[in-house]
């Protein structure tokens, strides 16, 4: 009988060790977040490729990778559906040419052109909507490249098919297309040398400010943003459950022990 209560014990012992053993939970997602870079740095961004920096208060890309191509920074975004807003100063690059590309949908976080996407690109004086990188959503004239652009995109629960990109408060595009429902994950930004992006903000809801009309269509400023950097990443869920269960498992063990005890 003490043998076998022995091995009872032990069998317990073992399920206790196995409840307590860390296991990897997935990251929270991140659906509300902005970065206006006035800490002068990009942390929660990843670069994979070419050199970026923000100590100007601006995320600016400072070297292409070989080829030239461009580089690749990316910051994990689930969002689908919601507003993303960001300002760009283009400055020329003479050698490069002038040439911005910003997936604010990504499925993977690779290289510019690669992986299923929605996009935004500046080139010549235009502004294009893509999905992925072979199919244009829509197109609208700027006017000029050099200088400050303010880009907004809503895409809404009532009319899911549809864009919105607005250009410094004016409606540029409304775009259909239908959204695949992948797991997207990331925004990332990519371009010439010496071109900035700044004031980012990605909500999962679409507010109800209305853009205002700049009255020069060249500002000389970008307003810095008065949101956090980051929204706090809350302990994740699945995380709480194992931590209950191994409180509960031990609960039980010891209720054993004290049985077989007596």
């Amino acid at each position: 009988m003490r043998k076998q209560r022995q091995l009872v014990l032990l069998g317990l012992i073992g399920l206790l060790l196995m409840v307590s053993v860390p296991v990897e939970v997935k990251a929270t997602p991140v659906y509300n977040w902005s970065d206006n870079f006035d800490d002068d740095n990009y942390d929660g961004w990843t670069v994979d490729g070419g050199t970026y920096d923000a100590s100007g208060g601006m995320l600016t890309s400072t070297a292409l990778m070989p080829g030239p191509a461009f580089g690749n920074i990316y910051h994990p975004s689930n969002t689908s559906m919601g507003t993303w807003s960001f300002d760009v100063h283009v400055v020329d690059d003479s050698v490069n040419g002038n040439h911005l590309w910003i997936p604010f949908m990504r499925v993977g976080p690779g290289a510019a052109f690669t992986g299923y996407q929605f996009a935004i690109e500046l080139l010549g004086s235009t502004l294009y909507l893509y999905k992925d990188i072979n199919t244009q959503v829509g197109v609208y004239s700027m006017g000029y490249m050099l200088g400050y652009h303010h880009i907004r995109i809503e895409r809404n629960t009532t009319d899911a098919n549809m864009f919105y990109v607005y250009h410094n408060g004016i409606l540029a595009i409304e775009g259909f297309a239908i959204v695949v429902p992948y797991d997207w994950g990331y925004f990332s930004y990519h371009a010439t040398i010496g071109s900035s992006i700044d004031n980012i903000t990605v909500t999962e809801f679409v507010d109800d400010t209305t853009p205002t009309t700049p009255t020069d269509a060249e500002p000389t400023t970008m307003e810095p943003s008065t949101s956090p950097t980051e929204t706090p990443t809350p302990l994740d869920t699945t995380m709480i459950l194992i931590i209950v269960g191994g409180g509960v498992a031990v609960v039980v063990i010891v209720a054993i022990v004290v049985k077989m005890r007596s």
